[in-house]
């Protein structure tokens, strides 16, 4: 099935991406790039399996998100929650935090870009500069307060 403009214009971001990261050591010294897919969606692992885990966000129109998620571990996410304050203060930004529930099996805590076009290629650069430095900025919250 051929692939839609969006996909298309996803795809060719994340290729984007990967190209602009691998230039820069302080993100490959922290993670492996993926191979990019058609979709609005880039994961991140961090340690080991039942660490939380990084996914970067480009949605068609609209905003960038960058978020740490928390798999079914409560204690875990009450070390994130009681640090609220300095984790905001580190990566620099309010965050969005989502709570796990009946409908979510993980919280998620979020950092969003408001104001980015995908289709808008002149804001590419910025973009991807704006989710690898959060990447690494959530990876250093995840390293400090992963319980």
């Amino acid at each position: 099935m051929p692939l839609s403009r969006t996909q298309e214009t996803q795809l060719e971001f994340w290729q984007k991406f990967n190209d602009y990261v691998s230039k820069h050591p302080e993100f490959t010294n922290e993670f492996a790039t993926r191979t990019p897919q058609a979709n609005h969606h880039y994961l991140l692992r961090v340690g080991q399996t039942n660490s939380p885990y990084i996914c970067l966000n480009a949605y068609a129109k609209d905003y960038l998100k960058a978020s740490i998620f928390i798999k079914n571990n409560p204690i875990q996410c009450s070390s994130f929650e009681e640090n609220k304050i300095q984790i905001e203060n580190k990566v620099g930004c309010k965050l969005d935090w989502k709570t796990q529930n009946d409908k979510t099996p993980f919280s998620k805590i979020i950092a969003i870009k408001d104001g980015f076009d995908i289709y808008n290629r002149g804001q590419w650069k910025n973009a991807v500069n704006w989710l690898m430095n959060m990447a690494i900025k959530l990876k250093a919250v995840i390293e400090k307060y992963d319980k």
